[in-house]
């Protein structure tokens, strides 16, 4: 009988004991099947470095402080860019000559003299003389649209053509103010109106008889505007003509 079965049951199998190296072996299988499995079973890395369909670079996010200063430069590059646009569509109408608002219709005002009395005679530089021959108080009388009917001054205007070549009197226009803020007089036609008319020749004198609604109480302060012709200086009288 051998050693292995001492003690033991007569009739029964005998058992072995698994050697050394068999434990060891077993112990690195399963050791090795636990790492398999961990390995398997980790979930995926949410910190951007590995995915699923491949490798990717999230772009990096910028701090609040870093997008208020990208904005801000923006701004100031867009503000750049349009005074930029602003100063080219300048520089393109200068370089047309137009300006906003021009009417080329319009004719500039004459230049006004210094204003004179009514009682005295102006000479304009280039030698017409002006001066106011009567004036005269009326009951003007509305017969056109516009016209009202009350107190009025008509006053007589003769021109003396000292040039050396024909004057024009049809073009001749006579405007009336009152007041320092020159507040412009009505006109009116009758009674005695009668518009300046024909060419004078050198040395001929030539009249027009206007009307113009002025208050008693505003005749102390009236301003009297003739323009004998257009572009010549604007012949002008200022006072009393109370």
């Amino acid at each position: 009988m051998n050693a292995e079965n001492d003690g033991a049951p007569e009739g029964a199998t005998p058992t072995r004991r698994p050697s050394r190296r068999a434990v060891a072996v077993i112990g690195a299988a399963v050791a090795l099947a636990v790492a398999v499995t961990l390995v398997v079973l980790q979930p995926w890395r949410s910190d951007g470095d590995e995915s699923p369909g491949g490798t990717v670079t999230p772009a990096p996010v910028a701090s609040p402080e870093e997008s208020g200063d990208a904005s801000a430069d923006a701004t100031a590059d867009d503000a750049g860019d349009g005074d930029g646009g602003a100063a080219a569509d300048g520089d393109a109408a200068a370089g047309t000559g137009e300006t906003d608002g021009a009417d080329p219709a319009v004719v500039p005002v004459a230049p006004e003299l210094e204003p004179a009395a009514p009682d005295q005679t102006v000479q304009a530089p280039d030698g017409v003389t002006v001066r106011l021959a009567q004036v005269e108080h009326v009951e003007g009388e509305a017969v056109a649209a516009g016209e009202t009917s009350g107190p009025a001054v008509r006053l007589t205007v003769e021109v003396t053509n000292g040039t050396d070549a024909p004057l024009d009197l049809s073009y001749a226009v006579v405007n009336a103010y009152t007041g320092e803020d020159r507040a412009p007089a009505g006109r009116l036609v009758q009674p005695g109106g009668r518009p300046f008319e024909g060419e004078l020749a050198p040395g001929e004198s030539g009249t027009g008889v206007v009307l113009f609604s002025i208050p008693d109480a505003d005749r102390d302060d009236v301003t009297v505007a003739v323009e004998y012709a257009p572009g010549t200086s604007t012949v002008v009288f200022r006072g009393d003509l109370s």
